[in-house]
């Protein structure tokens, strides 16, 4: 026993006697200015930048310690650093050091400021990242290390990193169209990554993020299997939090050489879509300059270009009370899938405000066109969809929020070009049918001003609908109404005609048709009774003039002086007999004074 304890007082002091010569000799041989110089040459030629280190240091159980590091940006861009480090830290084993080996199991990047810029054009800085050296550069690359080389024949440096770790990062996207997103207070650890084809590696990371001037804290937790040949990437379970929601997004990833085929599968409780949008679209603060109109496309489309067209993409979405800016959804499910630039669309089961949604879309990436057929919206719930879909899209049509109440129904197909404002709406084109029923129309502007004019007071109160259909068509920014039919008990409403937008006036020859139930019409001139028909209705025919927002109702009596006429019949036929021996010139004559003469009195009723 003794002999034993002996032998392994000796061992330990053989141990830390050869540690202590370590720590002296290591740096000796290894002067810290030859590791700051090797460094700063690698990573140059490796970042394709110009890379500058402030000092080098080297203990033998920490590991190599590089402190001030900062990475140039593309010369086309800011004069900011594309990198800044505090510090760069690579933790080794120590004992394989004695067998010439150096097994690196830790890399940490403690405080980094990562910058990401992308122009107008769409270009971005991290492209001369992957850029190869040019000839030239290669061969004298390999005359330097040859010569570097010589005489100190082979060395082996196993060069395998087990764990890759950020800590109080700062990462920052800046493009020059949108503006600007930051994360903020980023740590992250990948570990495992020598066992990576035994054993899933671990990735969990955390930051904070600002969303509408709210700091709003993201985690990401999630394993990484790799396929024994590397051409495959399993993820069975990555977990998101965004605040206090979150989802998880299974995810395969196949023939990572030849595609990639990427599958997933994400759903959620409870997601605020548009949180998670804005999080990667939305900037924090405002552009510097005002993009031109078109800008983005331009961004968009050469940002499309980088996509391979080898890339599949096919997923599933299932959302449970969904949130997009104001609108709130029971369900959002949909599949989706990416080939060739092309992105298909289904929703299946969108359910909201008491009723259903539907559609097929097909977007194509690289021209930027997209087709909807068909949209089918049925059941839904009128007074607060309309209102949620004014707030969160439309807030410029203030002045229709809580108008209209009742069941509503929409049938929809939809193509055109663009993704954004005015060319979506400029290219826009709509085929569909409206149905409103059991509702209500509170104070229709049209109606008013015709209320207002002949003084029919019950138009300017709030109709009952008992069936409202409207079916038209938008090309070129002009909607069409080719039908459009209002039923109340009292009231009737049917409009033919065109809307244009370019300038937000009514078409010429549009026919507004009200039709006045004899309740309605009680206290109504005498004279009203030539508009009746054979139900007791007073029918009158308008035209709307002017602007959308303030429509002028002209008075149509092509119908009225027909009808007036009709009753006149007997005296034009007594008068052709009267005037029978006269010219074929002189009967034209008389029969237009007739009309000219029901016109008047039509007039005098309208007191038009």
């Amino acid at each position: 026993m003794k002999k034993a304890l002996k032998w392994l007082a000796i061992t330990t002091g053989g141990l830390i006697l050869l540690a202590i010569i370590a720590m002296i000799a290591i740096p000796l041989l290894i002067p810290t200015e030859m590791i700051k110089n090797f460094a700063t040459e690698k990573l140059s030629e490796t970042l394709n930048r110009t890379v500058s280190i402030e000092s080098a240091s080297l203990n033998i159980f920490e590991g190599v310690k590089l402190e001030g590091i900062s990475v140039s940006n593309h010369k086309k861009f800011s004069k900011k650093p594309f990198i800044t480090a505090e510090a760069f830290k690579l933790k080794y084993s120590f004992w394989p050091l004695f067998a010439g080996k150096v097994l690196i199991h830790e890399i940490e990047l403690i405080s980094p400021q990562i910058l990401v810029e992308k122009d107008t054009r769409g270009r971005s800085n991290l492209e001369d990242l992957t850029a190869q050296p040019k000839k030239k550069d290669q061969v004298q690359g390999q005359k330097k290390d040859k010569v570097r080389n010589k005489g100190q024949g082979k060395s082996k440096i196993d060069l395998i990193v087990n764990n890759i770790s950020i800590k109080n990062g700062q990462f920052t996207y800046h493009d020059y169209l949108t503006g600007v997103n930051e994360l903020k207070n980023l740590n992250l650890r990948v570990s495992g990554i020598t066992l990576a084809l035994i054993r899933p590696i671990n990735l969990d990371a955390g930051a904070i993020a600002t969303y509408q001037k709210k700091e709003i804290p993201i985690s990401v937790s999630t394993k990484i299997k790799v396929g024994p040949t590397l051409e495959s990437i399993s993820v069975p379970k990555l977990v998101v939090k965004i605040a206090s929601e979150g989802f998880s997004c299974p995810i395969e990833i196949n023939k990572i050489k030849d595609g990639p085929e990427i599958s997933f599968n994400l759903s959620s409780k409870n997601l605020s879509i548009d949180t998670l949008i804005g999080l990667l679209a939305t900037s924090t603060k405002t552009p510097a300059k005002k993009a031109k109109p078109g800008a983005l496309t331009k961004s968009i489309k050469s940002s499309a270009r980088s996509f391979s067209d080898k890339l599949k993409i096919k997923g599933t979405i299932n959302i449970e009370k969904a949130i997009l800016q104001k609108l709130k959804l029971d369900s959002f499910n949909a599949d989706i899938s990416l080939s060739g630039k092309k992105i298909w669309l289904k929703m299946k089961d969108v359910t909201g405000y008491g009723g259903k949604l539907s559609l097929d879309s097909r977007i194509n990436l690289a021209n930027l066109t997209y087709e909807i057929k068909p949209l089918n919206l049925k059941g839904f719930n009128a007074a607060p969809f309309i209102n949620d879909f004014i707030d969160s899209f439309f807030p410029e049509l203030l002045n229709l929020k809580n108008k209209t109440e009742g069941t509503l129904d929409i049938f929809l197909s939809l193509n055109g070009r663009g993704v954004e404002m005015p060319a979506i709406f400029d290219n826009a084109k709509v085929d569909g049918v409206v149905v409103l029923t059991k509702g209500r129309l509170k104070k229709i502007k049209s109606l008013e001003n015709i209320a207002e004019k002949y003084n029919l007071s019950f138009l300017k109160h709030d109709i009952l609908v008992k069936g409202l259909r409207a079916e038209g068509k938008l090309l070129k920014k002009v909607l069409t109404i080719k039908s459009l039919d209002l039923k109340d008990s009292d009231l009737e409403v049917a409009f033919v005609g065109g809307l244009n937008f370019n300038n937000m006036k009514y078409v010429s020859g549009n026919r507004l048709t009200l039709k006045l139930s004899p309740t309605a019409s009680q206290g109504l001139p005498l004279e009203f009774s030539v508009f009746k028909d054979e139900r007791g209705f007073v029918n009158a025919d308008f035209e709307l003039l002017g602007s959308l927002y303030a429509p002028i109702p002209s008075p149509r009596l092509e119908k009225a002086i027909e009808k007036t006429i009709g009753k006149l019949k007997i005296k034009i036929e007594a008068k052709k007999i009267e005037i029978e021996q006269k010219t074929k010139k002189q009967v034209e004559e008389e029969a237009e004074k007739l009309k000219q003469k029901a016109k008047e009195k039509i007039k005098e009723i309208l007191k038009f």
